[in-house]
């Protein structure tokens, strides 16, 4: 179980989403080393490729990342 969760609200960021995957772990994640962590990608309907971009950040770190896929645009305030 983790102590923290990062939501990531994904809408066409292909090409985007390593770097900030990455970011997270360079920055985010150091602050409390001894804290468990999830990071929960939420792909709001993206017609891109943002999916796949995810299910790859997915695949190198099936510990820690989270992908939902909404089955449509629902938008920010949903």
């Amino acid at each position: 179980m983790a102590d923290y969760s990062i939501i990531v609200p994904v809408y066409f960021n292909q090409g985007s989403l390593w770097s900030t995957y990455k970011k997270i772990l360079e920055i985010v994640v150091p602050v409390h080393p001894e804290k468990v962590y999830e990071i929960i990608f939420i792909d709001d309907g993206s017609k891109d490729n943002s999916l796949n971009e995810l299910l790859e950040i997915y695949d190198q770190d099936r510990e820690h990342v989270k992908v939902v896929k909404l089955s449509r645009n629902f938008g920010q305030p949903n």
